[in-house]
């Protein structure tokens, strides 16, 4: 998902993110997550997660939350 993230981040707006993260707020970045473009490779993962969630796994959503600080946390500690 990092590099898909990374991908589309360079192709819609010629960002670097890996270069940017630790410059832009979190309202910047959560601004341009939420309009990539619907057929980048991020939407497409997203999508196939949609599709095939793991059968096992129940829908907890404060999990949902750790999961999201997990993932940008360790996307901005892979920035630096």
């Amino acid at each position: 998902m990092w590099d898909a993230l990374e991908a589309d981040f360079l192709r819609d707006y010629g960002i670097v993110l890996t270069e940017q993260i630790d410059k832009m707020s979190w309202r910047m970045f959560g601004v341009l997550f939420r309009n990539l473009s619907p057929y980048g490779a991020t939407a497409s993962r997203l999508a196939e997660l949609r599709k095939h969630p793991d059968p096992d796994e129940e829908v907890d959503e404060d999990e949902g939350r750790r999961q999201a600080a997990a993932f940008f946390g360790g996307l901005i500690s892979t920035a630096r």
